[in-house]
């Protein structure tokens, strides 16, 4: 059994709240107590595998007193049956209500739907989000918790600590557009204020969508973590380092197709066993009929099954996708050249036949506006740059072909039109982009751009229409010369 604290932890508070249970309560426990921890991260709206997700969970709890369920944040954006609901993302909340999740670290793209969704939805759920490092606007998110305890009976109390990732701009991977009013923190200095000197018969675990090496930095920081539940990273960790008073770092890849089973023994006050099991949703067989039908229902959407054209060959990789992708922007805007950054596909490839308009927002789920800005050579130089060096990609593009020299110190970029002819120094360039790149790429340039009334899965949905039938186009349109480095 146990039993979910509502109330923030501050550091003066610990000492007498484990005090006052160590004496009270968990000094009579005599035999080890087990816990059992079910984990995800970055589901990304993937609800089919709830079928037989809830009825494994079901089975487990009747098997065991204390089994809690959290999850390391990223519920939306990557299905469009949950994006393009009616209310954006309720699909997700109410299988999770039904699975019986207990908490959620906020993840980057719980803001791509903006503030007001992102509210209802957290109203709507049963279960509890928390990130210590986020401070919502004022009057908002009241159901947005820095931390939570979990009180085992006859056994320690579970201290979770939501923590969120911050790029270089000290802000979550998400449009700007969504986090005016926000204010973000350093995740390692708020787990250290929330952490007291002595555990007192406590197990601290970081429920983090930071990522796996900023975990690994997490860990060194702070050794008096247990455990850190990770996200954001997608990494599949089935035989995570288990040393002896280090914490233990776990995460279960992405897109609901696993997820963690870390069970804990806990005795005289400390942990002496942990171990965590990735377990792979396709394997499992029992799946719960009544969630099945519900599933069924919010997959039956007859505009997301709307034939938008075909392919007539597979589009194998990124590059043939975001050869796709912008040469549709240039369709639409009428730019000379139109960039995509990498992490804006969310697919890793698309197959020959019918394309729907689900595949669609499958491969660009954001919603993002097409922005058009008038850019010298030099400052299409610098964008190319930034995405290199600070996002360790190169753009995807149409109507330019690159390359960057990396022999020397100083990185050298070549810049040729279409027709293989050099870009003119002279002359301005109609560039169009996402406006996610527009306003979070920090590359030198003068004009701000002008906003477009079309989105880019917009664009693309045209673009497919029109054409009906269309190939994959395999030219790299940017390389590497002189390096080892590969492209994304």
């Amino acid at each position: 059994m146990f039993f979910l604290s509502f109330r923030n932890i501050f550091p003066a508070f610990f000492f007498v709240l484990f005090s006052f249970f160590s004496i009270n309560v968990f000094a009579s426990a005599k035999d080890t107590t087990e816990i059992i921890i079910i984990h995800v991260n970055d589901l990304h709206g993937k609800i089919d595998s709830f079928e037989k997700f809830i009825p494994y969970v079901k089975k487990l709890k009747q098997q065991h007193p204390n089994v809690i369920i959290v999850s390391a944040g990223d519920l939306f954006s990557g299905n469009p049956v949950v994006d393009q609901y009616p209310d954006k993302g309720y699909p997700m909340i109410e299988l999770m209500n039904k699975a019986g999740f207990q908490l959620s670290a906020l993840g980057n793209h719980e803001f791509d739907y903006g503030l007001d969704v992102l509210e209802k939805r957290m109203e709507q759920a049963k279960f509890i989000f928390i990130s210590a490092n986020t401070k919502a606007p004022e009057n908002s998110l009241k159901y947005l918790f820095s931390d939570k305890i979990i009180r085992i009976e006859n056994g320690p109390s579970l201290v979770f600590i939501g923590v969120i990732q911050l790029n270089e701009n000290k802000t979550p991977d998400a449009h700007p557009d969504k986090l005016k009013g926000f204010f973000f923190t350093d995740p390692v200095i708020e787990i250290k204020k929330r952490m007291p000197k002595g555990k007192n018969n406590a197990v601290f675990i970081a429920l983090s969508h930071l990522g796996i090496e900023t975990d690994s930095i997490l860990a060194l920081e702070i050794p008096q973590l247990d455990i850190i539940i990770g996200g954001h990273t997608h990494t599949f960790r089935d035989n995570p380092s288990n040393i002896p008073g280090k914490p233990y770092i776990v995460q279960a890849g992405a897109n609901f197709k696993h997820f963690g089973q870390l069970t804990l023994k806990y005795f005289n006050n400390q942990i002496v066993y942990r171990k965590d099991t990735l377990i792979a949703l396709q394997n499992l067989t029992e799946t719960d009929s009544l969630i099945h039908l519900e599933i069924k229902k919010y997959n039956n959407n007859p505009a997301l099954n709307e034939k938008t054209g075909i392919a007539e060959t597979d589009f194998p990789d990124k590059n043939a996708l975001g050869n796709l992708m912008t040469d549709a922007v240039i369709a639409a805007t009428e730019a000379d050249i139109a960039f995509q950054n990498n992490g804006g596909i969310r697919i890793r490839k698309l197959e020959k036949g019918d394309i729907l308009i689900k595949n669609i927002y499958q491969m660009d789920p954001f919603d993002n506006n097409l922005v058009l800005m008038n850019l010298s050579t030099e400052e299409i130089n610098n964008l190319i740059l930034y995405s290199f060096e600070k996002k360790d990609e190169l753009p995807l593009v149409s109507g330019l072909f690159y390359a960057i020299d990396t022999s020397k110190s100083n990185l050298k970029i070549s810049l040729t039109n279409s027709d293989g002819k050099p870009l003119d120094s002279g002359k301005k360039y109609k560039v169009a982009m996402n406006s996610y790149m527009a306003n979070m790429y920090n590359f030198r340039h003068a004009d701000k751009g002008q906003p477009l009334p079309i989105t880019t899965a917009e664009a693309l949905i045209r673009y497919i229409k029109k054409k009906q039938k269309i190939s994959a186009n395999l030219v790299l349109r940017g390389v590497l010369m002189n390096s080892d480095a590969k492209r994304d």
